[in-house]
């Protein structure tokens, strides 16, 4: 029997297919997870019957990330993560806000997940620079802060994402307890079925402004 002789084009046929089955193998495993993110996001809003919601905006940390998409006036928000590196997963939990014409403050899901998500596991200890809000506004860079029973405090500016201002809360030893009983308590502030209604309240105050300094937008939100 004649033996076929390899030809170098033909091993590298031969090599990407197996390294094309390999990866189907590795796939299937893993429960054919997401290929990417908004991937992910919009397998959420299959399992939420809400399959014509689309990712717009995305909001990533290092180990976890925050998709939204809208829907009349609604925002919709979903934390993935990765799987096994290559592949993404979404959290079954998910929230929705309601859009507000010019200033849309969210609670986002990211520092939620990281801390309680059966996925992620454990605590994550730097959980403080994570962001916790993001707003939608125009302008150069802006300000957002929350007052609980008279007690206000600014939280930190975590840059732009997506064109949304992100911010995470400042820890304060010597604050209040409310103060630090709200911020700690991420699921005070969470939209939707997350939500839980109780004491403290908080209100955030927003300030956006051109490049001047000039305060461009103004916008509020109580919990």
């Amino acid at each position: 029997m004649r033996r076929i002789k390899w030809t170098t084009k033909m091993r590298l046929i031969r090599n990407g297919i197996l390294i094309v089955l390999l990866l189907l193998l590795v796939w299937i495993a893993a429960g054919t997870p997401a290929l990417t993110a908004k991937g992910a996001f919009r397998r959420a809003m299959q399992e939420n019957l809400t399959p014509q919601v689309q990712p717009e905006v995305v909001i990533r940390h290092d180990r976890v990330t925050a998709i939204l998409g809208k829907d009349r006036d609604v925002w919709y928000q979903v934390a993935v993560n990765r799987k096994w590196l290559i592949f993404w997963q979404h959290y079954s939990e998910m929230t929705e806000t309601e859009d507000t014409e010019d200033v849309c403050i969210v609670p986002l899901l990211m520092k939620e997940m990281l801390l309680y998500g059966g996925r992620s596991g454990g605590i994550y200890y730097d959980k403080w620079r994570v962001p916790d809000m993001a707003v939608r506004a125009q302008g150069a860079s802006a300000a957002l802060s929350v007052t609980v029973d008279g007690y206000e405090r600014a939280l930190d500016f975590e840059g732009i994402q997506d064109g949304w201002f992100c911010f995470s809360f400042v820890r304060d030893p010597v604050g209040p307890n409310n103060y630090n009983t709200f911020v700690e308590d991420y699921r005070r502030y969470m939209d939707g079925e997350l939500g839980i209604p109780a004491d403290p309240h908080g209100c955030f105050t927003f300030e956006s402004y051109d490049e001047s300094g000039n305060v461009l937008q103004k916008g509020s939100r109580e919990f």
